[in-house]
């Protein structure tokens, strides 16, 4: 299994209300003091400017403080990363994914309408 798909299986796999998922990775502090994944492809640090509420998403702007390509390789994209996926795991993401969305309309509407 690809470094990339493990990354996104801990993150994507379950809720952090269940647990410290960044724990199992390894990671460094970047400027803003935020964990930047180690294993990742590379990374873009911001100081958020703005943010703005859609339905149970924010969108954040923010200027750029830090950036590198850690590893070597492509970027792993979506639709690739959802084709190379077990079974299992989307099945995993599926049974999460529904309390997840119900988690965060309580949090921003105070309901899950």
């Amino acid at each position: 299994m690809s470094v990339a798909l493990e990354i996104l299986k801990i993150l994507g796999g379950s809720s952090g209300r269940d647990g410290d998922k960044i724990s199992k990775l390894r990671t460094k502090t970047g400027v803003t003091g935020a964990l930047i994944l180690l294993d990742a492809h590379s990374y873009v640090e911001a100081r958020v400017t703005a943010s703005l509420d859609v339905q149970e998403s924010t969108i954040f702007v923010g200027d750029v403080v830090g950036a590198e390509i850690l590893n070597d390789g492509g970027r792993l994209r979506i639709g690739e990363a959802w084709s190379k996926l077990p079974q299992e795991w989307i099945e995993q993401y599926d049974a999460n994914h529904v309390p997840q969305l119900e988690n965060a309309r309580v949090r921003r509407f105070g309901t899950t309408v």
